[in-house]
């Protein structure tokens, strides 16, 4: 049995996990983040090299409802699903992840488990850098 943190998972799902990746998956940066005082914008941990890994994007929609009125929207909210044998470090609120294809930047706004052997990350995309 293998584990990061939580529950431990089995070889069984790890394969499972990454049969999904070869098909649905791309390449990311996953950069650990740290703020050097408080009120001051976090920095790249340079303790902590980035590394590569495979993981699932897409959209999850979810309803936002306005005020006390039923009325509501659907936000589509980026959310990557990531295999937690490929992480060398726990993910945690402000850690950066880039899209290799895109060079696209998103900011990670919290993580939970799927109930298998993943994780599922909600992200906001960073600003787009000048081409």
């Amino acid at each position: 049995m293998l584990s990061i943190g939580r529950k431990p998972y089995s070889v069984e799902e790890v394969k499972a996990h990454a049969k999904l990746d070869d098909y649905f998956g791309d390449m990311w940066v996953h950069q650990r983040v740290f703020s050097p005082a408080p009120n001051f914008p976090p920095e790249i941990d340079r303790r902590h090299p980035g590394y590569m890994l495979v993981a699932k994007f897409e959209y999850d929609s979810r309803m936002v409802k306005l005020g006390m009125e039923e009325a509501g929207i659907v936000s589509n909210d980026p959310v990557l699903t990531i295999s937690r044998a490929q992480l060398r470090h726990h993910i945690k609120r402000g850690d950066r992840f880039t899209r290799i294809a895109t060079n696209e930047a998103y900011e990670v706004t919290d993580s939970k488990p799927d109930g298998a052997s993943g994780i599922i990350v909600n992200i906001v995309q960073m600003g787009r850098k000048a081409e």
